[in-house]
């Protein structure tokens, strides 16, 4: 079962943003405290009251630690090690 992907998935998230730090070449890495999950297709691998680690490269130039977001995300990986992408933030 080595080099198993997950499933397409996706989710909206809705999360207070705990940690932030923002890259040159574009991307931003954020920890997030789940507050809410909609699952919208494929397995759901987050949940509430769960911290995450997940990384856009939206424009978040609007979010900032202790900020709210809603966002819709991606699980990419496998069983043993995966990232969350944040597809689409609403502000």
């Amino acid at each position: 079962m080595a080099n198993v992907s997950a499933a397409p998935n996706e989710s909206i998230l809705v999360g207070r943003v705990i940690r932030l730090e923002k890259q040159a070449n574009g991307k931003t890495e954020m920890q997030l405290k789940i507050e809410e999950v909609e699952c919208i297709y494929g397995p759901c691998f987050s949940e509430k009251d769960q911290e995450i680690t997940c990384f856009t490269f939206q424009d978040t130039k609007h979010v900032i630690v202790g900020s709210r977001i809603k966002a819709k995300v991606e699980y990419i990986g496998g069983p043993h090690h995966g990232q969350y992408q944040l597809l689409k933030i609403d502000e």
